[in-house]
């Protein structure tokens, strides 16, 4: 009867270690993949952060000309785009849900300033000065919530792993359902 015992909590202890571990290391990839992709992103938008006062200027030039009454007409050029969010994107919501948030609406921004600033390749001085101030207005509205959000990636990239409440609220549970389970077992034999 003892051996039974034995053998019976040897057996489980194997598969709570086994199933624990599970849930630990899907924890611990998804908080690193999560890192990672903060990490990334955080990259890109900095990289578009460093142009913009070159970009704002140049933007400024041109309305000028178009003040002048002088004929500025972009050549069309293909839409950019943004490699690590657009690969990223199916992995938002490994970022919380502030960061997933604030991610979408840049990047959404970072969109809507391509399109309009494409516009302003047109034939019609009127319509391409409207297109580079509305294109001007997106980075101005926009240029501190992006800095803000690349330095709330930066710190989500560099939290260390630990746990999550979550996931000791479970395991902990789980462990007194299968100490109950066990108790009972030993119990009634």
């Amino acid at each position: 009867m003892d051996q039974i015992i034995t053998a019976i909590i040897a057996i489980a202890s194997v598969l709570l270690a086994g199933y624990l571990n599970n849930f630990l290391a899907e924890d611990y990839r998804r908080f690193r993949d999560g890192s990672t992709l903060a990490a990334a992103l955080a990259g890109e938008l900095g990289s578009i952060l460093v142009s913009l006062p070159r970009l704002k200027e140049s933007i400024e030039n041109l309305i000028k000309l178009c003040d002048e009454g002088r004929m500025v007409k972009l050549p069309e050029w293909p839409m950019p785009s943004s490699p690590v969010y657009e690969r990223g994107v199916d992995k938002i919501g490994l970022l919380e849900v502030e960061l997933s948030r604030e991610t979408s609406f840049i990047y959404d921004q970072i969109r809507a300033f391509r399109v309009i600033f494409s516009l302003s390749s047109a034939d019609d001085v009127d319509q391409n000065k409207a297109a580079l101030q509305q294109s001007l207005m997106v980075i101005v509205e926009c240029e501190d919530r992006a800095k803000s959000l690349v330095s709330k990636l930066d710190r989500r990239a560099a939290i260390r792993w630990r746990q999550t409440e979550r996931t000791v609220l479970w395991v902990l549970g789980f462990f007194s359902l299968c100490f109950v389970g066990l108790l009972s077992l030993i119990l009634h034999i």
